[in-house]
């Protein structure tokens, strides 16, 4: 019970601190018997999801970035939460919805791999009253269309935590809209207002299930009149870059290891990761072009300068990956390369 001096949401809280504790220790025992309580005690299922689930995962995701947690730990407390998601559903006695009601198929933009918050997203929805029939992580976009031929839902809920996804989340939307469904997106990616998804030709943002549950049911009484376009971008470049040619990633590393001769014989591991991040840069240029939002490659540079960081990873090193990257794409891609060249002065920012 709350005291007359301590509020409902202080409450969660601390509620919050002791699940994150939990799973700092990978106890399953002490976060589920949190949750339960919570729910049992008729807290509802979105604030459980809200206030204590969803952001004890931005916790768990924050300490993988600063190099304090495995990843082993991190999928360890990953796990503990989809258990605890399913323990609050039952404990709050959550029933599928009646005949009637607004439908959704929820589902992660193809490439999108993280997909907890989806799942978490579908049984808020279904607390809500909504039909939520959720597909999972990485779905090509013409099987979806194909399943949304057929399930003719209210909706497509579409989500998206990297900006990497983006240009996928494009083509599935152009697939609902063929065959007459209006699509709803939420997730990270999408930043803190809705430009990024009217870029896409998303009908509607929206910041959480809850809001997503009344777009729904707007809808229910009246549909869009009319589908959004998707912004078409100035340059090609973007469906190249989205595709990270092999031989391009190729040249990014080779002008790195002609600035660090001795990189691959002291750390492949460490060659193979920047690799990567190769990659993600051009998936994320990309990304750019396609909504015209710079500030998602900004937010991924100084997300990748935190974790190198915390890596014992020079800095320079990172910067030596951007001068490559830009280098390599300065006439395959000349506006990608001009982005980069700006993005790389935010390795030394701050």
């Amino acid at each position: 019970m709350t005291s007359a001096t301590t509020s409902p949401d202080a409450d969660l809280e601390d509620a919050r601190a002791r699940y994150v504790d939990a799973l700092s220790r990978s106890s399953m025992r002490d976060a589920v018997r949190l949750v339960a309580g919570l729910a049992g005690t008729g807290v509802p299922l979105d604030r459980i999801v809200g206030q204590v689930l969803a952001p004890a995962q931005v916790e768990v995701g924050r300490m993988w970035e600063l190099g304090r947690w495995s990843v082993a730990q991190e999928h360890t407390a990953t796990g503990i939460t989809e258990v605890a998601l399913q323990t609050a559903v039952l404990s709050a006695g959550v029933r599928m919805p009646d005949d009637g009601q607004p439908s959704m198929v929820l589902a992660c933009a193809d490439g999108e791999w993280h997909s907890l918050s989806a799942r978490m997203a579908a049984d808020v929805l279904r607390a809500e009253g909504v039909d939520v029939t959720y597909v999972g992580a990485s779905l090509p976009s013409d099987s979806l269309g194909d399943f949304l031929a057929v399930q003719a839902p209210t909706a497509l809920g579409l989500s998206c935590s990297t900006a990497m996804t983006l240009v996928g989340a494009r083509e599935t939307v152009f697939e609902a809209h063929a065959v007459g469904v209006p699509v709803i997106v939420a997730g990270s990616a999408f930043g803190s207002h809705g430009s990024r998804a009217e870029a896409i030709g998303a009908d509607a943002w929206v910041a959480d299930p809850v809001a997503a549950a009344a777009v729904l049911r707007a809808w229910t009484a009246g549909p869009p009149a009319a589908f959004r376009a998707a912004v078409v971008p100035d340059t090609d470049e973007w469906e190249t870059l989205v595709v990270a040619p092999t031989d391009w990633v190729d040249d990014v590393m080779l002008r790195l290891n002609q600035r660090r001769p001795r990189l691959h014989s002291q750390s492949r591991a460490l060659e193979g990761r920047l690799r990567k991040e190769v990659a993600y840069l051009l998936r994320c240029a990309s990304g750019v072009q396609l909504t015209r939002d710079e500030g998602m490659l900004e937010e991924y540079t100084v997300w990748l300068r935190g974790v190198m960081t915390a890596r014992k990873v020079p800095v320079d090193l990172v910067d030596d990956l951007y001068a490559g990257a830009v280098e390599a794409l300065a006439d395959r891609a000349p506006q990608a390369s001009a982005m980069l060249d700006r993005a790389r002065a935010l390795l030394h920012s701050g």
